[in-house]
């Protein structure tokens, strides 16, 4: 059998490869594995390969040296290797009382600024004035000590979030992380279970027809990214829920839910690959420890400014009002755009993962014109919303097609039907028009 060595660089990027033709004894001393934890690579008729994406999105790929060897191989055979993997299971349960004890501790700590702040506007009013003024008047004496203290204590704050600064993998991006892997872990187990009894008696059986077309595009996409640790190192759970929702969602532990609504928004395999792998994206990105840490700490600010509000206000209507139109403010102009935001990044990445796999890259642009034609009352409210609208998801995404079709033949796939479903929609609507 004819083995033929391409040895990468751990450095090249590309259109820059070196290929290297070693003999068959450096062949015999190469074990790979085949494991769900650490496989080192795809394998996608009979072709066993590993990439790396290059730092920023679309624009390269560079090759993971593995942990064995000191170059990444992509082994050619005539026969495909069979290779058994389990990729499913079901993992074990976790605790997550600090992180709950803390979201308790957080309300807790609203009331009390509420309490706090409307406490302190009556002793204020009530007063008299000779006490007022030499109130006053200390405050006055001492204002740069009280200065000096507030300054500290802003200080201590902006080096814990500049010590918490992180890059995402992939479009390395700078966030705020304040949870460690640990804690997260924790915290989304503990709404696993909580899926779970929610959907008691919903879910799918692993023998059902629609359970089985899930785990096959699963598989696929995991196969097709094990150079990714974030989806290598996890253990993956899949649950069909039967339920009329047109919605998938994939937990950080990765644990994914689809729901069979779905199913009635794609028109085929290569449409829902899409969804998922938009889906995995939020895990690679590890966008829910972002989120979490961001609104957390955004929120405990906010504390100090909900007691201020009831502090200065002068009676509690206002301070109510007042306290409402806080809270418009910041999901108008922080929440929701910045989970724009993160949904337009995992697009970005979930069309390079579906790449990879091989999928039809350019059904992407076709689902979401599909899904906005079905929904266009909500195309007007994008400010409103958590999520772009349909028809910019669509626009954004044609414009990274080309550099996904790019990536799809780096990684060897099969050439694309030679049908653009992209041209066989425009067709299909201009005859109904």
């Amino acid at each position: 059998m004819l083995i033929i060595v391409r040895a990468f660089r751990h450095s090249c990027s590309l259109g820059r490869v070196n290929q290297l033709h070693t003999r068959s004894k450096l062949i015999s001393n190469i074990q790979l594995h085949c494991r769900s934890s650490i496989a080192k690579g795809a394998i996608i008729n009979g072709n066993v390969r590993g990439l790396q994406t290059s730092q920023t999105l679309l624009s390269g790929i560079r090759c993971l040296s593995q942990r064995s060897i000191q170059h990444q191989l992509i082994l050619i055979r005539r026969q495909p290797q069979i290779c058994s993997i389990r990729w499913f299971h079901r993992s074990r349960r976790h605790q997550a009382q600090p992180l709950l004890l803390l979201m308790v501790f957080k309300s807790i700590a609203k009331i009390s600024a509420v309490i706090s702040g409307r406490a302190f506007r009556k002793w204020r009013t009530s007063l008299p004035q000779h006490r007022s003024e030499s109130i006053t008047e200390t405050v006055k004496r001492n204002v740069w000590k009280i200065a000096g203290a507030v300054a500290s204590l802003f200080g201590l704050g902006l080096v814990y979030y500049y010590s918490h600064i992180e890059q995402t993998p992939i479009t390395n991006r700078k966030r705020f992380l304040a949870l460690n892997s640990k804690q997260l872990a924790d915290v989304i187990e503990v709404e696993y279970e909580q899926h779970l009894k929610d959907f008691e008696g919903l879910i799918l059986p692993t023998s059902h027809p629609l359970h089985e077309v899930v785990e096959r595009i699963t598989t696929s996409l995991l196969k097709g990214n094990q150079d990714l640790h974030q989806i290598r190192d996890k253990t993956w759970t899949i649950h069909v829920v039967n339920k009329d929702i047109k919605n998938a969602f994939v937990l950080p532990n990765g644990h994914i839910f689809v729901f069979t609504g779905l199913f009635k928004s794609v028109t085929n395999e290569q449409q829902l690959g899409i969804v998922l792998a938009h889906e995995i994206s939020h895990v690679v990105l590890n966008h829910s420890a972002e989120q979490i840490s961001l609104f957390e700490f955004l929120d405990l600010f906010m504390i100090i400014v909900l007691g201020g509000i009831w502090a200065i206000l002068p009676n509690d209507g206002l301070a109510i009002v007042a306290t409402w139109f806080k809270n418009k403010v910041v999901e108008l102009l922080l929440t929701m755009p910045y989970s724009r935001l993160l949904e337009t990044e995992a697009d970005e990445v979930g069309l390079q993962l579906a790449a990879k796999a091989c999928l039809d890259v350019r059904e992407s642009q076709v689902f979401w014109e599909t899904m906005s034609r079905n929904s266009p009352d909500t195309e007007d409210l994008v400010f409103l919303s958590t999520h772009p609208t349909h028809s910019q998801r669509a626009k954004h995404l044609e414009e990274l097609i080309p550099q996904a079709i790019r990536v799809r033949e780096y990684c060897g796939c099969a050439p694309l039907p030679i049908r653009d479903p992209r041209t066989v929609e425009a067709n299909t609507l201009a005859e109904a028009g």
